[in-house]
């Protein structure tokens, strides 16, 4: 028997605004970036990603999960040790909202974890010399990819919490 899940504290209209501001000014920040008027716009959609993996991981507090929202959030801003956190913030998210989702039977897109696994190996080969601007070029492609994965499969579960009836209190059955 599945249990069903907890009204979401997060609406799925607030993970689409989040992760569309962020998307678009990441890619706007770097085509932007040569002219210097790119970077300010770049730190607005790292914000704005990190409140977005942050609402992502809010969601599936309830039910298997690696870390918490701010762990997840917070330790990416560590210098070296963000290499290795991100493959637990992004593509452990993607890993974790497909358990979510398939322990709770909802019937919600699937997160691609291969891609999002791929994103976080290629921005660090990105730091090759010579093939690293080759690597994080589709390091970022699949970034793309995976986050509007992670985004899809978020939204439904969202909106599936949202539609769940409530969880029965305890207090008032003793």
């Amino acid at each position: 028997m599945t249990t069903p899940p907890a009204p979401s504290p997060i609406a799925p209209a607030s993970l689409n605004q989040a992760f569309l501001i962020g998307a678009s000014c990441l890619i706007a920040g770097v085509v932007l970036w040569i002219v210097f008027i790119g970077i300010p716009i770049f730190i607005v959609g790292i914000v704005f990603m990190a409140i977005f993996i942050y609402r992502c991981w809010t969601l599936i507090q309830d039910g298997p999960h690696r870390t918490t929202p701010g762990l997840a959030v917070g330790l990416m801003f560590i210098p070296l040790f963000n290499m290795y956190w991100q493959f637990v913030a992004f593509a452990g998210l993607a890993k974790d909202l497909n358990a979510y989702a398939r322990e709770r039977s909802l019937s919600a897109p699937r997160a691609n974890e291969g891609v999002a696994l791929a994103a976080c190996i290629l921005s660090i080969s990105s730091l090759i010399p010579l093939i690293g601007i080759f690597t994080g070029l589709a390091g970022m492609i699949c970034w793309i990819i995976a986050a509007l994965s992670i985004k899809n499969a978020a939204v439904a579960i969202a909106g599936a919490k949202d539609n769940a009836p409530p969880a029965p209190d305890v207090a008032a059955v003793v």
